[in-house]
Formats: structure tokens, sequence, C-alpha cells
């Protein structure tokens, strides 16, 4: 059960059949009998161990049972974490710091200058609204909403700059899904940011254990040095335990702190709950910023959608990254999976369709063309399949024109990357640190200056977005990191392009992709974003994947596109539209969740209290 629930927020006996056979993979057996016979005792073990979300009919006409295959489950501790996301997120009050109005709208109306270059930003209206209603809430959990270019970070950094003015420098920090957004979110609000699960592995997990232990032992020798008199070895060992001590404060929040959670979607449940509880025993308050319409986490989620729909949320309205107003109105309508915006983007010659390998070449020669001409560009795909396609006819294409060359390293997926080659490392490597400080993170961009006969590679640092300045520091990757964790970097998935904003952005869409990837992919250019739709049979992927032969123009594959809806509901929204359905009378009306309503700075709604929850 564990195991399934840290991917999936509800689940059914298949699912835990496969983790049974994981688990179990292992061990030795007599024969296949007796391995089907352990695996279906897990299972049933395992089955008492969830709790059922659907009733027992799916409409009140029907009588029958669901069938194994057919039953949903869920955990009490996915539920739990959800419920108590929600109870924080409704109470205030509760030594949580809630700074004065007048203090925080005079803050919010000073212009902020642009880290990232030299713009100032003065907030508009709905933002400044934002950063005032967050600073005088007193909630445990605070959550701020918005479309893609509605300006969250602009306004996130006017919330640590009213934060730290009230409670002093330090008093904000910042966590991010991945290390190249959290650089990212560092280098854009000018304070200390780290990864989530970086974060939950050092403050309450196997890395707070480890120090835990080592200090145990160590302070065992230090008493025991003290009982024999060795004086300078039991200073050292205090010496040791003090430099632990300090390493887990580092780790750990303190009262009236803000704990800044950006992309919180893309964060699991159990995740987000475990950073409200220690926001909670440390009288600090959580932060989550992001968008339930954009891609969701790898672990069971769903939790921040609930929020958005059924708590307290801050909304920000204003779309100001698009040059174009009807692009920007567009997207709100592709956000919603309006099937009416495709013909909008068609009117106005922002798609393209064709065969899948004709789809290649036009998405490149169009990106080649926006960056001949001195703009930052984005080449996305869905899958890491066609990423690996698009990287190839790039590099080709610039080996050709002698921008690359030919010679290089072999990658892991049997490319080849060059001098002159952009290409992006794929895990963090905290020991390689570049001359300026910094480490190599997973997702970063890197332009290859020189290639070695053992397989290494000496790169120099390339920005994604022409805004952000990024100084030019090299650094060797040695053979065995090149081997197994570089790639080439000209195109990317949409999970990798969220969070990056360019002056064009061509994309390559397929059946199989989610209305959140394409959401995601056209949304980061601020002068254009393009679609190439591939109309016709794709290679290296499964055949229902391909388009059924009616699906047979770019208008209809991209509408059913936007039908393929990819973020998992709550397990609470889940069960309770489950009781619906069935007409079931399972929750009383108090316990029932709170319809969800407009968005708004001064809505009033009323905590969701204990559900009635049954096994």
């Amino acid at each position: 059960v564990s195991g399934v629930q840290s991917r999936r927020t509800t689940w059914d006996e298949w699912n835990l059949h496969a983790e049974a056979s994981r688990v179990t993979r292992g061990m030795r057996m007599s024969g296949p009998a007796e391995r089907i016979r352990l695996t279906d005792m897990i299972v049933f073990a395992a089955v008492k161990q969830c709790v059922r979300i659907d009733g027992p009919a799916t409409s009140p006409s029907l009588a029958a049972e669901p069938t194994w295959s057919e039953r949903r489950y869920t955990s009490r501790a996915i539920l739990d974490a959800e419920q108590s996301l929600m109870i924080s997120n409704a109470r205030s009050g509760e030594g949580v710091i809630s700074i004065p109005a007048a203090v925080a709208d005079a803050e919010a109306a000073v212009a902020i200058p642009d880290s990232r270059g030299g713009k100032i930003h003065i907030l508009a209206a709905d933002q400044r609204e934002a950063v005032v209603e967050i600073a005088i809430s007193g909630r445990p959990v605070d959550v701020l909403v918005g479309p893609a270019g509605t300006g969250k970070t602009v306004t996130l950094a006017v919330i640590c700059r009213v934060w730290e003015a009230q409670c002093g420098a330090g008093s904000v920090v910042g966590l991010a899904p991945s290390a190249a957004a959290a650089g990212e979110l560092a280098q854009a609000l000018g304070m200390r940011c780290e990864i989530t699960a970086k974060w939950l592995w050092e403050a309450n997990g196997p890395g707070a254990e480890e120090r835990a232990a080592v200090r145990a032992r160590l302070r065992e020798r230090c008493i025991a040095f003290q009982h024999r008199g060795d004086r300078d070895a039991a200073l050292s060992a205090a010496t040791a335990i003090r430099r632990l001590d300090g390493e887990q404060r580092r780790w750990q929040l303190r009262a009236g702190q803000l704990l800044i959670v950006d992309e919180a979607a893309m964060s699991g449940t159990l995740d987000l709950a475990a950073l409200a509880a220690q926001a909670r025993q440390a009288g600090a308050k959580l932060l989550l910023v992001g968008d339930h319409r954009q891609l969701g986490p790898v672990p069971a989620g769903g939790a921040f959608g609930l929020l958005v729909r059924h708590g307290h949320t801050t909304s920000l309205d204003g779309l100001w990254r698009f040059s174009h107003r009807w692009e920007a109105e567009a997207t709100r309508r592709l956000r919603d999976g309006d099937p009416a915006c495709v013909d909008t983007y068609t009117e106005h010659r922002r798609v393209t369709g064709g065969d899948h390998d004709t789809m290649i070449d036009a998405a490149h020669e169009a990106w080649a063309a926006d960056r001949a001409t001195g703009r930052s560009s984005l080449l996305i795909a869905a899958d890491n399949a066609t990423v690996a396609q698009l990287n190839e006819r790039a590099r080709t294409s610039r080996v050709h024109t002698r921008e690359v060359a030919e010679s290089g390293v072999e990658l892991r997926d049997g490319t080849t990357a060059g001098v002159g080659d952009l290409v992006i490392t794929r895990e963090n490597q905290r020991r390689l640190r570049t001359p300026d400080g910094n480490w190599v993170r997973n997702g970063d961009t890197w332009q290859v200056t020189a290639t070695q006969p053992d397989g290494s590679l000496t790169v120099t640092s390339s920005g994604r977005d022409r805004d952000t300045p990024v100084p030019a520091c090299s650094i060797r990757l040695d053979p065995d990191y090149v081997a197994q964790h570089v790639q080439l970097g000209y195109a990317v998935t949409a999970h990798r392009a969220q969070g990056a904003t360019v002056d064009t952005c061509h994309v390559l869409a397929t059946p199989a992709m989610t209305r959140e990837a394409f959401y995601v992919a056209m949304t980061r250019g601020r002068q254009t974003n393009r679609t190439y739709v591939s109309t016709g049979p794709m290679i290296d992927i499964e055949e229902h994947q391909n388009a059924p032969a009616e699906l047979i123009t770019p208008t209809e594959v991209l509408r059913g596109v936007l039908a393929n809806e990819g973020t998992e509901r709550s397990a609470t929204e889940q069960l309770q539209q489950r009781y619906i359905d069935a007409g079931l009378p399972g929750m009383r009306p108090r316990q029932q969740l709170p319809a969800p309503r407009p968005r708004g700075l001064t809505q009033q709604q009323r905590p969701m209290s204990q559900l009635g929850m049954q096994r």
C-alpha cells in the first residue's frame, strides 16, 4: 500500500498486484503456483488496509457490486493528508504572523527591480491585492493560483519583500520541484531556494535520521572521553555535535518564517502535507503557488487542485506575458479545455498539420529561423522519443552549416555531442562546482566548448531565457557523468519547459499529448506560440497512441488533445463524486465538501470538517 500510494492517489487491485509482484520479485519460489499464492495473499491483506472510494453501485438503479477489477481504493494516509491541508487552509490566528494591511499595501505599492535584468515592475491591481491578502490572512497554509503569464514570480518577489520587512532578513525560504527551477526561483527572488524533495529528505527524512544517529554516537563518545579525562577528544566530539546541530537547523523552520513552494501543483499530496506539518509545528506559514491546470506531480497528487477548488484561494487573473491580446484570451480557453480556441489559433496561422516527419522538419526550421534573428526560442515535444528526433534533426542541420563539430562524444541515447552543441545535464551533482560557486543541476543547459578523448566534456553555462543573464562559467563534466546523464539540449519536453519564458515557442503536438502538457507548451512564448500537429502515424510509439483513421485534420487532433485531461483529482473529491453518482447518503450534509466558489479575495468559506470516510 505504501508503494502504490507513493505514485497514485487512487488505485485498483491490478495496481496492488503489480506492486506485490515488484516487491517479491527477488524471492525464490518453488514454482509459479507458489508465487501466485503469495501475491494473492499480499493483495488480500493490502486491500484490508485500503479505503474503498466506490459505493456498492455507481447508479441508484443498479444493485450489483462492482467487480474486483472495477473497485477503486485509496489509503487513510492520503485522505488524512488532504484533510490536514484543508484544515490548515481554513483556519487562521493559530500563532501565524499576520502583517498589518497598511504595511503590506505600502510595500506592495513600491516598484520592484527585476533581479534578472534591468526591468522595473509595478504591481497590477490583482497582484497587489494578492500580496495584501496573503500577508494579512494569518492562515497556516495559503494558496496563490494563476494561469501562465499572470506574473506569479513578480508577485512572489513582493511578498518576500513584505515578509522580510516585517520579520527580518532570512525569514523567507523557497522550494521548487527541480534543481533548475530552484535556481531560477532563487535568482528571481534573491534568496535561498532548495529542491522540495531535498528539503524533506534533510528536514525529516533519511538525512535527518542519519545526522541523529551520528549525533547519538558522538555523544556517547564525548561522555566516554570525559570519564577518561581526555579533554581534547571530548572537545573534538562536542565540536562535531555542534556542527551537526547547525546543519540540522539549516533544514528546520522557525517561528515567523514563510515557506514558499513554487509550482506546488507538481508536488505530491504527502509531500505537501509533510511541509504543512513542519510549518505548523514551527509556527511558520506555508504558501503554495502554482496552477492546477498545468502539469501535475509524478507522485500521488490532487491536493493542490482540491485546495484551489474548495479552499481559501488567492487568484491572479491578468495576463501580462503575451504580446497579442487575442493570444492571451485564447490561452484562457485553452486552459479550460474549450475546443473553440483551436479555431482561434488556426485563424491566426498558428497551427500547421502534416505527417510526423514533415512536422519535425517544419518545427525545427521555424525554431532555427527565430534563433538566427537573435530571439530566444524553445522547441517542445510531448515525449522523449520525439525530443530525441528533434535533437538529432537540429544537430544534423548545425553540422551541415558548420556551427557544430561533426565528431564528438557519444551520449547515452546514441547521439553525439561535439564542440558547439547545446546539451542538458540530467542529474544533480553538487560535487561538480562552477567557478562562481554554482553546481551542476538537473535541467541546466550548457554549450560544449571542448571534447576530450576520455569522453569528458568542457561546457559553458547557457540560459534558456535571454532576459536571464547567465555568467560564462565553464566546467568539465567527467566521462561517467557524460555517459549517463547528458543529452542534446535543442528540444525539451513540456515538463522541462514549465516555468520558462522565451520570445517564441514551437510545439510538436501529437494525439497522445494531454491538455495540461499542451497548455504549458503553448504559453512559453511572449511573441509567438506555434503548434505543428502530427496527423499521420508516428514511429517508436505504441499502436494505440497513434491517431485513429478518422482524426485526419489538425483541428480534430487538437480537440482530442484538449479532451485528454491528464491530472488526477484528489481522493476526497473522487469519494464525494462516487456518492453523488450513486445517489447515496454516504456523507451527511454538514460533512460534504463545500461547493466550488468563485475565486475572490474576500470569500469566507466554512472549513471542511471531518469527512465521513467509509472503509
